[in-house]
């Protein structure tokens, strides 16, 4: 069962471009006066008629044309397989009842800059209980929502790019709050002509469809676009790092301090070194997945971008030159050494490598040698949780999987909450898991329970709203005394979501009766 809302929407539903913008196929022009005449002579009436017959028929083929045809060049995809559109998948929620839509976005400020959040989907199977696709994204909306509701800058759109395989969700992540888009992998796959690549693509956690985030760069009417995964949560809003990419000139102040704490590289630089090493113009930032690498058998420019977090300045140029470099072979992308040449220097060796990971670091850091991006602190943006440090048995040492010397690397394990702006669920595990990470056994445990708690109240704060909204509303929720034991008190910080060490899936509401019904 679904969200039982799909009669309510189609009644009127309006046709829109892949933008978001209405086309108006309901209203007919017939100029009454013609009506008034129609019976002053049958010669006259005979005319009219021909007119208006041909008139309708010139209509309903302009309407076809609008309803089939994607003229926003933003979004006009023309390698390999073409963009699957249909005349629903694109619809806004402005295009909706908002009484309907679960999660609404605030943008509501005239003052404020809008960016775009999106995510992508790439599979869906409406019977597989364990992914919980649909609560993920229900609280990954909510969490931005919350976070820029604090900001005093910038508000927010949010987007999902939907694989035809996963068309199903689509309805529900409008529901949501999504503007959806119905987007194939935006090439071709059997037309790389580099026998390597071309199964690299059939590797990682989606193969081909993690080229779903290129589209990131074709959301042209925004000035940023944050691409997160689905096991994310956003806890800050992040303007000091969007300040970055939206000021014309950001003054020596900002720079500096976005430097000292934002960046992973530039956080102990000196003012004079930050000036004159950090880019001028940022348009790519991001953060790396050293735990895909034993050091030091890869240097850091070789290892893989972090795909669950990527923030982008939409450009169409971008978009063509990494999917033309993908067309073309990869730059001699090799499965054993990946992404460019000599083979000692290429980008590839840790999973993921044949497809956005290796992609993303090999286009900003070889074809673009770092001038237009900067890695972010991997303990604030996008942290796992994980642990800094690797055995080396051949060297009989420890080093720090990042290469810093000296064991001097941040254990973002150490951070406290407060300094979290984003965090994506890896190393702890799956909310949904309700898996207690005891603190007093592994060092990831305080921050991993405390990442798990924030997640449990958005949710929470979903059904508290629900519950006002919708006067039948009444959410699945387990009493939790936190009084009782010391595993209680663990488990007190799922919120009521597990019964059992089971997680108990979001009771959403059923928009056509108001009444409360699992996705099932």
């Amino acid at each position: 069962m679904g969200f039982a809302t799909t009669s309510r929407m189609q009644l009127k539903q309006p046709t829109v471009s892949s933008s978001g913008s209405n086309v108006d196929s309901q209203h007919t022009l017939r100029p009454p006066s013609l009506w008034c005449r129609m019976n002053s002579s049958p010669r006259r009436m005979i005319f009219l008629v021909i007119i208006l017959v041909t008139f309708e028929a010139l209509r309903n083929v302009v309407i076809l044309n609008k309803i089939f045809t994607v003229y926003d060049k933003s979004h006009d995809v023309t390698f390999g397989l073409p963009t699957v559109w249909t005349p629903s998948s694109s619809i806004s929620c402005d295009q909706l009842d908002k009484r309907n839509i679960l999660v609404v976005s605030s943008s509501t400020s005239p003052k404020k800059t809008i960016i775009a959040y999106a995510t992508s989907i790439t599979a869906y199977d409406p019977k597989d209980s364990d992914k919980k696709l649909i609560d993920r994204a229900a609280v990954l909306h909510q969490s931005i929502r919350l976070a820029a509701q604090r900001s005093v800058k910038y508000d927010y759109h949010m987007y999902a790019f939907v694989h035809p395989d996963a068309v199903q969700c689509a309805p529900m992540l409008r529901n949501l709050g999504y503007r959806v888009q119905i987007r194939e992998t935006p090439f071709n796959a059997s037309a790389i002509p580099n026998e390597d690549l071309r199964i690299a693509q059939k590797n990682g956690c989606c193969g081909a469809k993690e080229y779903l985030k290129l589209y990131s760069y074709l959301l042209l009417d925004y000035p940023i676009v944050v691409h997160l995964d689905l096991d994310t949560i956003v806890l800050k809003s992040m303007d000091q790092v969007f300040d970055m990419m939206t000021e014309n000139k950001p003054t020596t102040k900002q720079r500096q301090r976005f430097a000292s704490e934002s960046s992973m590289w530039f956080k102990n630089a000196t003012a004079s070194t930050t000036l004159t090493t950090m880019p001028k113009r940022i348009d790519f930032m991001f953060t790396r997945d050293y735990n895909m690498v034993d050091p030091p058998s890869k240097q850091v420019h070789q290892m893989g971008v972090q795909g669950g977090f990527l923030l982008v300045r939409p450009n169409r140029g971008d978009f063509d030159d990494m999917v033309n470099l993908i067309l073309s072979g990869g730059d001699g992308y090799t499965i054993s050494n990946g992404w460019g040449r000599p083979k000692d220097d290429a980008v590839g060796g840790f999973y993921g490598a044949g497809t956005i990971q290796g992609l993303a670091s090999y286009y900003y850091g070889r074809v673009e040698n770092g001038t237009r991006s900067v890695e972010l602190n991997r303990c604030y943006y996008n942290t796992m949780v994980d642990n800094p440090h690797s055995f080396n048995k051949h060297l009989n040492k420890t080093l720090c999987t990042t290469l810093e010397p000296h064991l001097s690397c941040e254990d973002c394990r150490q951070t406290t909450l407060d300094k979290v702006y984003t965090a994506h669920f890896t190393v702890c595990g799956k909310p949904e898991w309700c898996s207690v990470v005891d603190p007093n056994t592994k060092k990831s445990g305080r921050l991993c329970m405390g990442l798990f708690r924030e997640w449990h109240k958005v949710r929470l704060s979903l059904e508290i709203e629900w519950m006002q909204k919708f006067s039948h509303y009444v959410p699945d929720l387990v009493h939790v005394n936190a009084s009782d034991s010391r595993d209680k008190y663990l488990r007190s910080f799922f919120h009521g979501h597990c019964r059992g060490g089971e997680y108990l899936p979001i009771r959403f509401p059923n928009l056509s009766d108001n009444v409360s019904v699992l996705i099932e």
